[in-house]
């Protein structure tokens, strides 16, 4: 290997690599007949060798086996010297490698702009939460009686109302999922041929997950309505156990059942990148649409802008329609502006096994369910788990910022940074079947439960420190808008609205038995009940706690089909256990942001969750095991008459 500059015969790349690589960032490619590589700045980070096999990210100092013919992209991070520099490659080296070296002229370093890991926007929320609300009524009762009793009234009341709002928009969620349920959405697509024109790229993310259990997502793909314009993608980790089994077994089961499909690997170690599902996602999304764009059958409706992107989990379960209704929203709207600018979320219902798992595990997944109908999608604040966009807007938002660990909480303020603007959140009416956190046994039931909650709020703050970060980059009040709601949703009601009714009754009983603070001395003219206000909302809270297990039980008997082992007696057990269960879940959360706070970006990881509870459920306490395999489970959701003994 030698450098040559531009003054030696330089040989001009033919057409279809020069296309191949602009869909790269700081790459080289290699001339398929000179062997020369061009080395230039580009858009897009992409990487294969050979149109039938897929190839790896080559760190420096890597040999990759070349032949002629290749196609090979080799990822570069340093600036080059000069625009017009060479790399010439000797392909009739016996040995066939390539070695990734730097050039001979140095070339200085491009500073990478890295943000504080320890002072970090998301302190606010450690001052304004974990020091100021939750505590309040501990200190503010022994500083003023009544003002410690008036803080709780009106958090109280404050509480009720947006808990009451919340079952208010869960509720008529849930009618318009039954108004769906058997609507057909092709015969008002605008015309057939905006349907056939119509792609729909779906990316599922996988790690260590069990094949069987990415298997049942991926028939669900298979019983979609429209899966013959579904170009999917299985995107893997370099350290997926097995992943050449995995790859082989997939493509052969599922060869032939969609327009497309696809499986990548992940690199491990890219500089700049959290290991997660953001990167993954990332990568898996940046192959897809480089394959897509030298496919035949799907580069006119990516140049057309009639591609739509899907990103979801392994132990997602779609309904038949989901797509179909994907596509007829998408096509209603005006092509030039609001179809580029919405991220589509379906209700998550967390019934998979869910009758199987612990209290905890149940109770936390019904309410989040509630939360997602009532609040995440109506008030537009984020995505979770899986949902849907335009692939213009994937690609205006730069894809999925791997330098993050949560790609769905972070996915509506990437896309608001992109357009400069409020991203909205449109329902799909058609709920998603989603793992709940799971384990083979207790204590693992316990620690993925624990886990997930720590997780999902360090992603919430650092989504705020980015928010923060990017304030700029909104126009008007929007900005202000989504900090205020996001803020309100993880840290008063997610994180504070427990802990603050259970300090204000530790406060309450400590101060009045100790002769501290005893506010019946002063409600007394008005009313000697008064002083018990406050437990009106503990008294209400309960009502809506019933209110999602009643949404839930209609969901899962009348959307899903489902018919879960759950008798009267469990049901009662569970509700009168909610308000504990959601205040372990706060004092979690309030665990994460004062870690978060104090260690910064250090903990900012994304630890894979355990999914083998949900491939191969355990026994409950003094019972068998139910001879009920998931698959069945997730055909009976999906197409009751599928649902029989021995088919599959």
């Amino acid at each position: 290997m030698c450098i040559s500059k531009s003054g030696d015969a330089a040989v001009q790349p033919s057409p279809s690599i020069s296309e191949l690589a602009k869909q790269s960032l700081y790459f080289a490619y290699i001339t398929q007949d000179h062997g020369h590589a061009h080395h230039a700045p580009f858009s897009l980070p992409f990487l294969r060798a050979k149109a039938k096999d897929e190839a790896r990210l080559l760190p420096k100092g890597h040999h990759a086996e070349i032949e002629p013919d290749d196609v090979l992209l080799v990822k570069r991070k340093e600036p080059l010297p000069a625009p017009d520099t060479f790399i010439t490659v000797d392909l009739q080296n016996p040995a066939k490698t390539l070695e990734v070296v730097q050039p001979e002229v140095a070339a200085p370093e491009v500073p990478v702009k890295a943000g504080n890991r320890r002072f970090r926007w998301n302190l606010l929320w450690f001052a304004v939460f974990c020091v100021g609300f939750v505590p309040l009524p501990l200190w503010l009762s022994a500083v003023s009686c009544v003002g410690g009793y008036l803080a709780s009234c009106i958090v109280t009341v404050w509480m009720s109302v947006v808990m009451l709002v919340c079952v208010g928009n869960a509720s008529w969620t849930m009618v318009r999922m039954f108004r769906a349920k058997n609507k057909s959405w092709l015969e008002h697509y605008p015309s057939p041929e905006a349907g056939q024109q119509l792609v729909h790229l779906v990316i599922m993310a996988g790690y260590k997950e069990p094949l069987p259990l990415m298997c049942n997502t991926l028939d669900t793909f298979r019983q979609q309505t429209v899966r013959e314009r579904l170009c999917v993608v299985v995107g893997l980790e370099e350290k997926t156990p097995e992943f050449a089994a995995k790859k082989a077994e997939l493509l052969k089961r599922y060869s032939g059942d969609f327009l497309d499909l696809l499986v990548t690997q992940h690199p491990f170690g890219v500089p700049g990148e959290i290991p997660g599902k953001c990167s993954n996602s990332n990568y898996a999304a940046r192959q897809a649409v480089a394959a897509m764009q030298r496919s035949g059958t799907m580069s006119g409706a990516v140049d057309a802008g009639l591609v739509t992107v899907t990103l979801c989990d392994t132990d997602n379960l779609f309904p038949p329609r989901y797509f179909e209704y994907l596509g007829y929203d998408f096509l209603r709207r005006q092509p030039d502006a609001d179809r580029h600018e919405v991220v589509w979320q379906a209700p998550l219902l967390y019934n998979y096994d869910l009758d199987k798992r612990p209290f905890f595990v149940r109770v936390t997944g019904i309410l989040r369910g509630l939360f997602m109908m009532g609040m995440l999608i109506p008030q537009d604040i984020n995505t979770m788990s899986c949902f849907s966009m335009s692939l213009n807007l994937l690609i205006a938002g730069d894809y999925i910022h791997p330098g993050y660990q949560m790609d769905d909480i972070i996915c509506t303020l990437h896309r608001m940074i992109a357009l400069h603007k409020r991203i909205r959140i449109p329902l799909i009416p058609y709920p998603v079947v989603s793992g709940p956190t799971s384990g083979v046994d207790l204590r693992q039931e316990v620690t993925e439960w624990a886990r997930q909650a720590r997780r999902w709020t360090i992603g919430a703050a650092e989504v705020f420190h980015y928010f923060c970060v990017k304030w700029r980059s909104f126009d008007g009040w929007s900005g202000v808008r989504y900090g205020v709601t996001f803020t309100h949703y993880y840290g008063f009601v997610i994180c504070g609205m427990s802990l603050f009714s259970f300090t204000s009754l530790v406060a309450s009983a400590g101060y009045h038995g100790a002769g501290v603070c005893d506010a019946s001395v002063y409600l007394a003219p008005l009313s000697p009940y008064l002083m018990y206000a406050p437990l009106g909302g503990v008294a209400f809270s309960y009502v809506i706690y019933l209110w999602a297990f009643i949404l839930d039980a209609v969901a899962t008997r009348g959307l899903l089909n489902l018919r879960e082992d759950i008798g009267f007696l469990r049901n009662v057990l569970h509700w009168a256990v909610a308000p504990l269960v959601l205040l372990a879940y706060s004092a979690v959360e309030y665990y994460a942001i004062c870690e978060v706070a104090l260690r910064g970006k250090e903990v900012c990881k994304h630890g894979a969750s355990k999914k083998d509870g949900l491939a191969t459920p355990p026994s409950s306490a003094g019972s068998p095991a139910s001879s009920t395999s998931v698959s069945t489970i997730s055909l009976d959701m999906i197409h009751p008459q599928l649902a029989k003994p021995g088919k599959y």
